[in-house]
C-alpha cells in the first residue's frame, strides 16, 4: 500500500522473489551474476547447442546451470515458489498441471544426447559451489558429462601454446628492436669520427 496526500494505491505481489532469480542457487559465491542476466548473455551469443560449452571462470556455476536449463527446455521458475500461490481465489490445480506440462517436457529434453560442459576455476571454493549449485538446481544426473576442476587458464594446454608463441613473438621484436637500436647508435658514432671542416674566418 503507498498512501499519498488524499490518494492510495494498492499494489499485489504475483512474483514474490525477483523474476531474475530462478531459485536453485544455494551458494552464491561472491560476485554472483543474476540467473536471467546470464541466460540472456548465453542467447545472445548464438550458441548452436551442440558446440561444447566452457566456462573457464565459473564462480557460482550460474552460466552452466542457465546453459543447462536452455539446453534441456527446463522451464525458470520450475522449482521456485510465486507470490500468487498464497492468494485466496489462487487454481492450485490448474498451476500444478502446468508445472507437470513444464516437467515432462524438460524429462524427454533430457533424453536427448547433450555437449561436453567445462566449469573451471582458479578457486576450490567456487569449484564446490558450482558442484553444489547443479545438484541443487536438479542436474545432479547429468554430473558425468560436466568436467569441473579447479583449473586456472595458464593450465590450458592451448592458452600455454599461444602463451609462448606470444613470448616468442615478444621476443623477435625485442631483438629487432636492440638491433636498430644498435645500428643508430653505430651511425651516430660514425658522425661523430668524420673530420669536421674548419670553421671559415670572418672576413
Amino acid at each position: 500500500l503507498f498512501w499519498k496526500n488524499d490518494e492510495a494505491e494498492l499494489f499485489l505481489d504475483t512474483s514474490g522473489p525477483s523474476l531474475a532469480r530462478h531459485g536453485y542457487r544455494k551458494l552464491p559465491g561472491k560476485a554472483p551474476m543474476l540467473e536471467a542476466l546470464a541466460a540472456a548473455t548465453i542467447l545472445s551469443t548464438k550458441w548452436d547447442r551442440f558446440t561444447p560449452f566452457i566456462n573457464p571462470m565459473c564462480g557460482s556455476g550460474t552460466f552452466i546451470i542457465e546453459a543447462l536449463m536452455i539446453l534441456t527446455d527446463r522451464a525458470p521458475g520450475l522449482v521456485r515458489r510465486f507470490g500468487f500461490n498464497g492468494w485466496h481465489g489462487h487454481d492450485r490445480e490448474l498451476w500444478l498441471s502446468l508445472k507437470a506440462e513444464a516437467a515432462e517436457r524438460h524429462e524427454k529434453a533430457l533424453e536427448q544426447p547433450l555437449p561436453k560442459f567445462y566449469a573451471f576455476d582458479a578457486d576450490w571454493e567456487a569449484v564446490k559451489a558450482t558442484r553444489e549449485n547443479i545438484i541443487a538446481a536438479g542436474f545432479e544426473k547429468l554430473l558425468s558429462q560436466i568436467q569441473i576442476e579447479e583449473r586456472t587458464l595458464a593450465d590450458w594446454p592451448d592458452f600455454a601454446a599461444e602463451k609462448k608463441t606470444v613470448a616468442a613473438s615478444s621476443k623477435k621484436v625485442e631483438k629487432k628492436e636492440v638491433k636498430k637500436h644498435k645500428k643508430a647508435e653505430a651511425s651516430m658514432k660514425v658522425a661523430d669520427d668524420k673530420p669536421k671542416a674548419p670553421a671559415k674566418k670572418k672576413k
